[in-house]
């Protein structure tokens, strides 16, 4: 299967530090970090210059909506053919081919509007999703097995610097926008993207492709009823999150009257909390490995579901109309999205300890692509419920039933912890005791992250 290629670093200081494992760290941190940037810089002034280009609002909405689909297929397609085709190359290519389009789609304004325009904005959209979704999974893929001793830290820091992208494009797009011209903010980034992808081709280390695929899908980890169980409750939850980012602004406006200034802060509630609770979770799943994951997801998902009641207030809980109330729910609604990071260790919990898989960079893979997909059809369904759903009810009665969307996939995971309690059974124990015959590649990972910077040489 795929193997890290050793490198011999001795000679130059500026070699070992390029390449060292905390350089690479950073380097996938800042490259997750740009690519939730990538996703988010076109939602503060794409659509009022869209209009005047030939758009029109539901073809500004058929934009947006297709980039969220081929991410989410991308995640799917690619999660097996990554190991085959190179972590590192899919990595660096679909980085230096995004950013090449992000830049275009930029530059396509100076062209004449109409319907050229509007098919070259589609694709350059579509091939940009496609290749960004297969370089940030390949990230989160090479990480992990960069990582291993820090695997859950590591990836967490990987998926809050990618969430913290998101909050931070669209204020950097604004500024650039307003200072400069509607071209400068897809090239400054869109360059970025490619000139880190090209550092990371002497960075990173080398990765041997898999000549034999023995590589599952995700279909075999789905199967298992812990996976199936935490796996909709992450489903939901991130429905959730589409609904509120779609609709929320809306329900600020209707009921408080908030300034768009006002409104902007209220949207970085969510993140803020999202951010610094992700990063807590990944170190308090580093440090106490022997924690139930499904418990803690089942605690972040109840807190989220406490959020969306507030956040309306719902009718169910009788109380005022109160702003200081919404940022509350906000709040929690955050922290109940943080359960990204315990979602991920449950999948590599089950694969490496309940199915008993070969450790290899191709399961590693097949794990993150179920866990980054998962997201992103949340994230995809989510404002397509949300949309039609607050036409006919209010938004006060759309949240409660988002609540009860969750209420529903939280109930067989409550169940399962019962079950395997009353039987006196760990959850995550083998399902089966018959010794795996596959290839495995060892985990020996003793090297901290800061150790060999200048005295040791990797072998």
């Amino acid at each position: 299967d795929s193997t890290i290629i050793s490198r011999n670093n001795s000679g130059n200081i500026f070699w070992r530090f390029i390449r060292h494992r905390l350089t690479n760290i950073i380097m996938l941190v800042i490259q997750a970090f740009s690519t939730g940037m990538c996703l988010s810089l076109p939602a503060a002034f794409f659509t009022t210059r869209a209009v005047t280009r030939g758009f029109d609002e539901s073809l500004i909405g058929v934009l947006f909506g297709v980039y969220a689909g081929i991410r989410c297929l991308s995640f799917i397609v690619l999660g097996n053919l990554i190991p085959v085709i190179g972590v590192k190359f899919v990595l660096i290519s679909g980085y230096i081919l995004a950013g090449t389009c992000m830049a275009l789609f930029g530059i396509l304004d100076w062209g004449p509007p109409g319907v050229s325009y509007i098919v070259l904005c589609f694709s350059c959209r579509i091939i940009e999703a496609f290749t960004l979704g297969g370089a940030i999974l390949a990230c989160y893929s090479l990480a992990g097995s960069l990582y291993k001793k820090e695997k859950i830290f590591v990836l967490s820091l990987l998926h809050n610097a990618f969430f913290g992208g998101t909050m931070c494009g669209p204020a950097l797009g604004g500024i650039l926008y307003q200072y400069t011209n509607f071209v400068t903010p897809f090239v400054i980034l869109g360059g970025t993207e490619v000139v880190i992808a090209l550092i990371n081709i002497i960075s990173l280390p080398s990765i041997k492709p898999s000549k034999i695929d023995t590589t599952k899908t995700i279909f075999d980890l789905l199967k298992d009823r812990v996976c199936l169980s935490a796996f909709f409750m992450w489903f939901v939850m991130a429905m959730a999150m589409g609904f509120y980012e779609t609709t929320f602004a809306i329900h600020l406006v209707n009921v408080y009257d908030l300034s768009p200034v006002e409104i902007g802060s209220m949207f970085l509630i969510a993140p803020l909390i999202n951010v610094s609770t992700g990063l807590a979770w990944g170190a308090f799943l580093a440090r106490y490995r022997s924690i139930n994951t499904l418990i803690v997801i089942i605690f972040s998902h109840f807190v989220g579901i406490v959020g969306l009641l507030l956040m309306g207030p719902s009718p169910l809980l009788n109380l005022p109309d109160r702003i200081s109330i919404v940022i509350v729910g906000t709040a929690l609604l955050g922290f109940g999205m943080s359960m990204a990071t315990p979602y991920i260790e449950t999948l590599l919990k089950i694969y490496k300890y309940r199915l008993q898989w070969p450790q290899t960079i191709g399961n590693h893979t097949v794990v993150m692509s179920l866990a980054t997909s998962t997201g992103a059809c949340g994230l995809f369904i989510g404002p397509l419920v949300a949309g039609p759903l607050t036409q006919y009810i209010k938004f006060h009665l759309a949240a409660t039933v988002f609540c009860g969307f969750s209420i529903i996939v939280m109930i067989p995971a409550i169940i399962l912890l019962v079950y395997y309690k009353y039987h006196g059974r760990e959850i995550f124990a083998p399902l089966t005791n018959v010794e795996n015959t596959e290839k495995q590649i060892v985990e020996d990972e003793t090297e901290p992250l800061l150790s060999g910077l200048i005295d040791k040489t990797e072998t």
